[in-house]
């Protein structure tokens, strides 16, 4: 009789151990899933389009001036088509956006317009980029818009 309850005492304690391995495990994954954040482009086999050699991040003011074409990271492929999209009023209180649509890889006058006026702080999106592969067909991106924000000058 002793040694029934010993063994039901092993087994029930080892389902205990068991279950908590588990749980601890599917808590950790959670967290994994959670600091990892959206997929970023990998250079060498995505298709990805490029402002000033940034897909997302900060980007200096200076640069972004420089600047006033979108370029893909692979060869043969051109920028179709895109949208600039931008707040209407630097104060950053409004929230009203600004729209601008190019059928070129190059920035039009009203968007280098727009983006001499940015501040530091502010987000820049580039977005419905769509590409003409080598055949002349125009297609979407996997990843099909950037997003940075202008850093603040130390």
């Amino acid at each position: 009789m002793n040694k029934i309850i010993s063994i039901l005492i092993v087994f029930f304690f080892g389902i205990m151990l068991a279950g908590a391995q588990n749980n601890n495990n599917q808590q950790n994954q959670g967290q994994g899933q959670q600091q990892q954040g959206p997929r970023q482009p990998d250079m060498q086999k995505d298709t990805v389009p490029l402002f000033a050699g940034h897909f997302s991040g900060p980007i200096k003011h200076a640069d972004l001036l420089k600047t006033d074409s979108l370029f893909i990271n692979k060869p043969g492929i051109s920028i179709a088509e895109f949208k600039l999209v931008l707040k209407k009023d630097t104060s950053m209180k409004d929230t009203a956006l600004i729209r601008l649509y190019s059928k070129t890889a190059k920035f039009t006058p009203e968007m280098n317009a727009a983006v001499k006026k940015l501040i530091p702080g502010q987000n820049i999106f580039i977005e419905n980029i769509k590409i003409k592969g080598q055949g002349g067909s125009i297609r979407g991106l996997a990843y099909d818009r950037i997003v940075l924000f202008i850093e603040k000058e130390k």
